[in-house]
């Protein structure tokens, strides 16, 4: 399943950024809406071992945060866009995230009846104005849910459900997808929902609206989890399999080749943006999911993450590279918001007419995600 997922969030983020409507816009907002809660439910479910729990983990993810961080503050700074230092960059909400999960689940997992209490806290916590997009609070606890759903999710269950015939998951399935049809249609023609609703900030103009929009994505989400159990096939796709294995390599590196995908074929006619996509999305799964790819990009992160924690690893001369790589990024980001509130003065905004601007203003800016 992580195969599948993996895909699917390199070709929504491939087709994200484009400009237009109709069929491309609902294919999107469909693909998201289903997507990132059966995401994260399986992000719990891989994350009850103590090694998914262990500071080198743990380490690994907040090296990943930091250097995609500043891979996208240094890119604004140099395109004179101001650089965002309390919002995460687009995507990387989900290694905020996944390091709160993981530190705080197995305390908050032995409180019985705590999933339905975090279902409702997703949609009380809109009528707070202050839980924003801020260390991407709002989308942490709103997301809980589902992580915290997987990682009840025993591995005996799955095993069971894997080894059930059509015959008796197909039914299950099927009501499940009808349901998900149903509240689908309501949210993308009823309620009208768009992009700003899936960030699952504190609620504007009409309260109860929001609360309302709110609760019918949690419904669909919630939908979508059996949808995807009982519907994914139980076969062995070695590319596939090989990607679901190497998912959180793909997930740190597809993002901004997606974004400058996305300026070079936004001209183009939508059936070559759509086998754009397709590629970008083999191209990750084939490459970014190898097992060279990723065992090159695991070192690189447990490099730093032995630097930050001041672990031996490694010959003398390879530990101090790595503490100077580290102690650099540190500095960096202690001095960006020096050369923030320096460079103030020239940062593009947003009633700048210039084309090119404007597009790396939708580049940099992470907040439409």
């Amino acid at each position: 399943m992580k195969g599948f997922l993996i895909a699917g969030v390199v070709f929504v983020h491939a087709l994200y950024d484009l400009p237009g409507g109709g069929f491309r816009y609902y294919l999107i907002q469909i693909l998201c809406m289903f997507i990132m809660p059966v995401f994260m439910f399986v992000s719990g479910f891989f994350s009850k071992s103590k090694n998914a729990r262990s500071a080198q983990s743990i380490g690994k993810l907040i090296s990943a945060y930091f250097i995609i961080t500043l891979l996208y503050v240094f890119l604004s700074l140099a395109t004179g866009i101001e650089p965002q230092l309390t919002t995460p960059y687009f995507y990387i909400w989900y290694l905020l995230a996944l390091i709160v999960y993981r530190l705080v689940t197995p305390y908050l997992a032995a409180f019985k009846g705590f999933l339905p209490f975090s279902l409702l806290l997703s949609v009380l916590i809109g009528f707070w104005a202050d839980v924003n997009m801020k260390f991407a609070l709002a989308r942490i606890i709103c997301f809980y849910p589902f992580f915290l759903a997987g990682y009840y999710f025993s591995k005996e269950r799955g095993q069971k459900l894997a080894q059930l015939s059509w015959k008796y998951r197909l039914p299950g399935g099927l009501v499940s997808l009808a349901a998900a049809v149903g509240l689908g249609y309501v949210l993308l023609f009823v309620l009208k929902i768009n992009n700003s609703d899936f960030l699952f900030a504190a609620y504007t103009g009409n309260v109860l609206m929001d609360a309302c929009k709110r609760i019918v994505i949690l419904l669909f989400s919630v939908v979508c989890v059996p949808l995807a159990l009982f519907l994914t096939p139980n076969v062995h796709i070695p590319l596939l399999t090989k990607a679901g294995k190497n998912s959180l390599i793909i997930y740190l590196v597809h993002r901004p080749v997606a974004q400058l995908l996305a300026l070079e074929i936004k001209g183009l006619a939508f059936k070559w943006q759509l086998l754009s996509a397709l590629g970008l999305t083999l191209f990750g799964v084939a490459f970014w999911g190898s097992d060279l790819f990723a065992g090159w990009v695991d070192k690189l992160l447990s490099g730093l993450t032995d630097a930050l924690l001041l672990r031996d690893s490694g010959s003398r001369k390879r530990q101090i590279v790595w503490r100077i790589v580290a102690w650099i990024m540190v500095l960096a980001m202690l001095c960006a918001p020096l050369i923030r509130y320096a460079a103030k003065g020239s940062f593009v905004r947003e009633s700048s007419s210039s084309s090119q601007s404007s597009d790396y203003k939708g580049m940099f800016s992470g907040e439409e995600e």
